[in-house]
């Protein structure tokens, strides 16, 4: 993903989880990467955001990699359906119980 395309992305999901572009950069200590990414805009176009810069903004996020790659809210879904079917997996029977209800109760609303 092109320096671009991520800093879309970092915008998209702060605008969504109502937080700001300090917040991200105090909470990730990559202030400066992030200005560079922005500042040098035009110059060094090549140049792809680290990995690394990328999985501490996902951890800022709460998300995965696999979210904030993916393109579309409706790969977006996926990605998170994949996740829950993992998270489930891992259960005991009463938790799968309790979370059974609970999902009950709230999609009858």
């Amino acid at each position: 993903m092109d320096r671009e395309r991520v800093m879309a992305r970092v915008e998209q999901l702060l605008k969504e989880k109502h937080m700001s572009m300090n917040a991200l950069m105090k909470e990730t200590e990559i202030s400066t990467t992030m200005y560079q990414w922005k500042k040098n805009a035009s110059r060094d176009a090549t140049r792809s955001p680290s990995l690394k810069s990328i999985e501490k903004i996902c951890q800022f996020f709460g998300i995965s990699l696999s979210y904030f790659f993916a393109e579309n809210e409706s790969e977006e879904n996926e990605v998170k359906t994949r996740e829950l079917i993992a998270m489930l997996s891992r259960l005991n029977k009463a938790q799968l119980d309790v979370l059974t209800d609970f999902l009950r109760e709230f999609t009858e609303k």
